[in-house]
């Protein structure tokens, strides 16, 4: 799975807040290493400017969307109905499971 670099920070603050730092930390690691990381750069966040004035995404949502689209993605793993219209095919978790379980 791909992802953006923003993506780890997400989840590490996100984790912060339901544990201790240790764990937080260790469970961002291994979320690391299961994933391709793309960079944050002055073309991802100009894409996402582009993205946050014509579509309904914002701030993170569009970085993740503009990371996606620059990598050459047409698909992207949300629940989020903002994505739709974006450029990518918003991918249900459930079917995304579905499809990494069926590669092993």
């Amino acid at each position: 799975m791909h992802a953006s670099a923003e993506a780890v920070q997400e989840f590490l603050f996100h984790r912060l807040r339901r544990g201790d730092r240790e764990g937080a930390v260790a469970q961002t690691r291994a979320m690391m290493d299961a994933l391709v990381l793309h960079p944050v750069d002055a073309t991802v966040l100009e894409r996402a400017l582009q993205l946050v004035i014509t579509t309904p995404l914002r701030g993170r949502d569009a970085v993740h969307a503009a990371t996606a689209l620059l990598a050459g993605f047409e698909e992207i793993v949300t629940t989020d109905d903002d994505f739709v219209g974006c450029g990518l095919r918003p991918v249900p978790p459930a079917e995304a499971a579905g499809r990494a379980g069926s590669l092993g």
